[in-house]
């Protein structure tokens, strides 16, 4: 079951916010938004893109997949998908999944994201540091890499040494799905 972002994240940047005691401008200036835009996140009244929460994060000193972990009691190696929850941004037409629990390894983030057709990441968010695989498993996905644009199709994979001015898209008429590995440089 995917919940819409407004309703899980706020909570979780607040916390990792007021846990490296910053304000709302103070991560307003990090991050380029307004200290307003910022408390409406954290309140669950603004649906930020997937690259506006990825800037956040990154502000953060966190991954997309490092903030939208949450802890995981397991019950053996498995993890049940049905049992996963992750997180809709209905500005982005994206769906997330974390595929690592929390704690998991900290500089290693898998992220599952779905992308329903006219989806988007938004615009792209400065570097986050480290490298990503990302693998298309269904459908055609545009990638824009610091303006250079590449389409991959299904199976197709693409590593990219250094992670910024990312930008995903589907311009198709179908659901897309990405695999994302995100390794943190340490």
């Amino acid at each position: 079951m995917y919940k819409p972002l407004t309703v899980q994240i706020g909570p979780t940047l607040k916390r990792a916010r007021q846990q490296q005691k910053l304000s709302l401008r103070a991560l307003g200036a990090r991050t380029g938004f307004s200290a307003s835009f910022l408390s409406q996140v954290e309140l669950g009244q603004a649906s930020p893109s997937l690259a506006s929460l990825e800037k956040i994060a990154g502000a953060l000193g966190l991954t997309l997949g490092q903030l939208l972990n949450e802890p995981v009691v397991a019950k053996g190696p498995i993890f049940r998908r049905r049992n996963e929850e992750g997180l809709r941004s209905e500005w982005s037409k994206a769906s997330l999944q974390s595929l690592l629990p929390a704690g998991a390894h900290e500089n290693v983030s898998v992220l599952l994201v779905r992308l329903a057709p006219g989806g988007r990441s938004g615009e792209p968010a400065a570097s986050s540091g480290g490298r990503q695989l990302a693998l298309c498993i269904r459908g055609r996905l545009v990638l824009t890499v610091d303006g250079t644009v590449y389409e991959l199709r299904e199976g197709d994979n693409i590593f990219l040494d250094s992670v910024s001015g990312l930008r995903w898209e589907n311009r198709g008429r179908h659901s897309a799905e990405l695999l994302l590995v995100h390794l943190r440089d340490r």
